[in-house]
């Protein structure tokens, strides 16, 4: 709501101008079809790929001793069923605190780097409002934009340019 309040203050002050020239960019997709954001995420693969294929074995261990204990329950003593149970148990508990740590670390690392991203993008920003004398540009999610207004494929362009 202070969003919307805030725009209608900035408008209607522009507005008593003689031209007010907005332009508007979808900074997800920018971002998305980056080449900083592509290389970011195969970065990120392959950083943590060791631990994803640790989990991957960890998972196959899990379900290697369900199979097992499914197949052998009836043969076993209810001592050894429960200690069997308790041993999956604690697989998946180590399975899921391995998968939530890695996520949380993944997470941070791509936030991080879409931080440094966003410094690229709302540099170029300023640079072209500046040059193009943008009174105003927005990259909130909007209902509707005109075609004319939107700057996200030139945005996207510098982006790109920049990329080492």
């Amino acid at each position: 709501m202070k969003f919307i309040i805030l725009l209608l203050l900035i408008f209607s002050a522009i507005s008593k101008a003689d031209v007010t020239k907005v332009g508007y960019i979808n900074l997800d997709h920018i971002i998305s079809s980056s080449p900083q954001y592509i290389k970011l995420i195969q970065d990120i693969k392959k950083e943590f790929k060791s631990e994803q294929d640790e989990l991957l074995k960890l998972e196959k261990e899990i379900s290697s001793a369900v199979g097992n204990f499914n197949k052998n329950q009836e043969k076993m003593s209810e001592e050894k069923a429960r200690s069997e149970f308790q041993k999956i148990k604690d697989l998946e508990n180590k399975f899921i605190e391995k998968r939530e740590m890695l996520q949380k670390r993944q997470d941070l690392k791509e936030q991080n780097g879409v931080n440094e991203i966003l410094s690229q993008i709302n540099i170029i920003i300023k640079d072209i409002a500046k040059k193009n004398n943008f009174d105003l540009v927005l990259y909130q999610k909007v209902a509707y934009v005109n075609e004319k207004i939107n700057i996200t494929s030139e945005i996207s362009e510098k982006l790109r340019l920049s990329f080492k």
